[in-house]
């Protein structure tokens, strides 16, 4: 008997081929009626049998377009056939709930790259080519359902040829809504920095400046970058200098897996990494072998790569090596992503290749690193966001307002959770500006209206204001806990767990700087049973950028006088250090912390290493990058119990003076203070995890970007039979924080 069925697809199918694919479903198993987007889902209308039906759904969910995720489906009989006579893709359809998800951005398809280079395709080197499967989804949506005018493509009319396209089913670009061309779409123009457009051939042109070494400003998907050649060392070092950029190190940029394996090394994971369809930067083994600029990751042995995902980087790149994509924008402030903008910031490039399609979402390269033989997300932006993060539960409507640096925000309802694209530091009037930029445009994808704000504990984390800005009622949360919770999520875990959470700094309910902690908690509570002993700070933040002033403060717990360790900071003017010792000796502007972070950076000045910071956790990531492979020895410690246990540093930092004292290799020395912390975290966590007779150990925060601290400790616990969980979707850094928020408040609330 043939019956009318409607058939309700929810998950990322819009933007990614899927009412052309129920259409050209249809057309095979010979069915009448329609299928259109709404604001929630994929609605689907045939008239068929119970057994034709039955292959329908099955052909629906086994041969999805590569870039579909099915969340559920769900099918209700129609009481009166609608006796349609054809199969139609009707008009979307707009209500006020919207809960469908957006596609985020997607690499450029095979097919779209071969007719890329093909003289004799119309669309030959067309630097906007895309087709139903790939291309900018996410970057230029202005709302729900994804339609072209909900699009910043809604100002580039159809030429007669792309409408074609569109028009028929056996047409890779049928209904394909960012369809374009030479004639009817978006182009590219050069200009130089006194913004006069100077060539006909924008893309000629930019190849022939990288090769003479000056800067580019290319405008892409998700926003500016600059661009350098990686094998130029002048043009390199002048990229420093604009970018007020020191030390930190660039990300490159080529073409193929054959090029990169010249200045890197591969494995299988990190290979499938940089192929996949979300083309991220993935952080890899350096060759020491100076085919690419050293002063690209200057000290580290790491070096982080992409392979292209738009059309203009494979135009570019096919003539280098290498090429160093870096964000334009200056330091403490976001991403650039408007050619006025950029106009305005000309003196960062010499010369700008820019095009004239909005970008409506800026959104930052994506970072990955191999842990354990599994890729890890460090930073979810391109390619990821906006995909949700499926809750075991319902949450309140609800926004998690995140950190105070690698933040980003996290709006929640029911059964979804929506972490934004990284946002970065919020330290200036720009990037709050694009906090609150990024708040609109994910409230309006989603259709969550907030009703309740979760905050972090610091009283002056700038993100918290978007509480006031939006009249959201408040709610604290924990920064650790925030970590935990996050991970706990990702997993799929609830009930009770030990927590190990590791980082540099997040507030305590003592009010304290914590972040060496080991924790049992749930969605809802949390208990703090083991911590590092505290270490007086002086100067605050500003020991962050000065870890001598850790390192000297560190050596003034444990010894009566330091004179003797004056060599240790040879480089430091004996004036600043003497104020630092009266600033110690009269507890003034001292504040106590047992933050990892901050260990590790007294570590890394009282070996020498580093006294000053550039950039955020230098000290850390060289400290992992000069550590010796093949090391087993460890340095004794100590600990107290109390109303928790108390891991104290004083024999940790005597046995490290020691070292130094006989001139022990500094890369020795980090790699037994590298197995010493795994050794602590792990055998305290047993001991605590057998005491309280829990099984589950959860690992997050941003020390486990060390891949010797997470495999360290992940591995030895495993060995002790405990099921241990770290992040692979959710960065463990910060960029995490805000996940773990919405999840904890939404559990205080209910």
């Amino acid at each position: 008997m043939i019956r009318g069925f409607y058939i309700k697809v929810f998950g990322i199918v819009q933007g990614v081929g899927f009412r052309p694919f129920i259409s050209g479903l249809a057309k095979i198993y010979n069915l009448s009626g329609y299928v259109l987007n709404t604001s929630k889902n994929v609605e689907i209308y045939i008239e068929a049998n119970q057994a034709t039906l039955s292959l329908f759904l099955s052909d629906i969910s086994k041969n999805k377009p590569a870039n579909a995720i099915i969340e559920d489906i769900k099918i209700e009989l129609c009481k009166n056939r609608k006796n349609i006579k054809d199969f139609s893709i009707k008009q979307s359809q707009l209500n006020n709930t919207i809960i469908a998800s957006i596609a985020p951005d997607s690499n450029l398809c095979d097919d779209c790259l071969k007719e890329l280079f093909d003289k004799s395709n119309r669309r030959f080197e067309y630097p906007f080519i895309n087709c139903i499967n790939c291309g900018p989804r996410f970057s230029l949506t202005i709302q729900n359902p994804f339609d072209r005018k909900n699009t910043s493509m809604n100002n580039f009319q159809l030429c007669e040829q792309c409408n074609q396209e569109y028009k028929s089913s056996d047409n890779r670009r049928f209904h394909s809504q960012t369809n374009a061309c030479w004639k009817c779409g978006p182009f590219y123009e050069f200009y130089n920095n006194k913004k006069k457009n100077i060539t006909e051939n924008p893309i000629l042109e930019t190849k022939k400046r990288l090769k003479k070494g000056n800067i580019i400003a290319i405008k892409g998907t998700g926003g500016f970058h600059l661009v350098v050649d990686a094998k130029n060392h002048s043009a390199v070092r002048k990229l420093r200098e604009i970018k007020n950029r020191n030390e930190k190190p660039f990300a490159v940029m080529s073409d193929s897996i054959e090029k990169i394996s010249l200045f890197a090394n591969i494995c299988l994971q990190e290979k499938k990494a940089l192929l996949s369809k979300e083309r991220p930067i993935v952080i890899l083994e350096k060759k020491n072998n100076n085919i690419i600029s050293p002063e690209i990751s200057l000290s580290l042995n790491t070096i982080g790569v992409m392979l292209p995902y738009c059309p203009i980087h494979y135009l570019i790149l096919k003539d280098f090596l290498a090429l160093i994509f870096t964000s334009a924008n200056r330091k403490n402030e976001p991403l650039i992503h408007t050619n006025n903008k950029m106009f305005r910031s000309i003196e960062m490039a010499d010369y700008l290749l820019i095009h004239n399609r909005k970008i409506i979402n800026r959104c930052d390269d994506s970072i990955v690193k191999k842990y354990n033989n599994k890729i890890t997300i460090l930073r979810r932006s391109r390619s990821f966001v906006p995909l949700p993060i499926k809750l075991n539960f319902n949450a309140i409507p609800i926004i998690g307002c995140g950190a105070h640096i690698k933040n980003t925000i996290c709006i929640a309802n029911l059964s979804k959770a929506y972490v934004s694209q990284h946002i970065g530091e919020i330290e200036s009037i720009k990037s709050y500006e694009y906090l609150l930029e990024t708040v609109h445009n994910l409230k309006k994808i989603t259709g969550i209206e907030p009703e309740y704000a979760a905050v972090d504990l610091h009283p002056h984390y700038i993100s918290s204001n978007i509480a006031n800005e939006f009249n959201l009622k408040k709610i604290q949360v924990q920064h650790h806990h925030s970590h935990l919770v996050s991970c706990m999520v990702e997993n799929n875990i609830d009930g009770d767990v030990l927590g190990i959470a590791l980082d540099g700094t997040g507030l305590g309910t003592d009010y304290c700087s914590w972040g060496a902690e080991i924790f049992i908690c749930n969605f809802k509570t949390f208990q703090r049973m083991a911590s590092f002993e505290y270490l007086n700070i002086p100067g605050k933040d500003s020991a962050i950028k000065a870890p001598w002033k850790i390192g000297i403060s560190c050596l003034c717990q444990i010894y009566n006088k330091i004179d003797e360790f004056y060599p240790f900071f040879k480089n430091i003017e004996k004036e600043q250090i003497s104020i630092i010792l009266k600033m110690i000796k009269n507890d003034v502007n001292i504040h106590k912390s047992s933050g990892m972070g901050r260990l590790f950076d007294a570590i890394s000045s009282i070996i020498g290493l580093r006294h000053y910071s550039s950039y955020d956790g230098q000290g850390p990531i060289e400290l992992e990058s000069i550590v010796f492979q093949g090391v087993n020895d460890y340095y004794q410690y100590d600990w107290i119990k109390n109303d928790k246990y108390t891991i104290l540093i004083s024999e940790i930092i005597k046995s490290v003076v020691k070292d130094v004292q006989n001139n022990c290799p500094i890369g020795l020395i980090s790699a037994k203070f590298h197995n010493t912390i795994v050794n602590i975290i792990t055998n305290m966590s047993t001991k605590i995890a057998k005491e309280y007779d829990i099984n589950k150990i959860i690992m997050s925060g941003g020390v486990f970007q060390n891949r010797i601290i997470h495999d360290g400790i992940y591995n030895k616990l495993l060995k002790n039979k405990f099921k241990v969980y770290s992040h692979s979707k959710i960065p463990t850094n910060d960029g995490g924080i805000s996940l773990g928020q919405v999840v904890i408040g939404s559990k205080k609330i209910k």
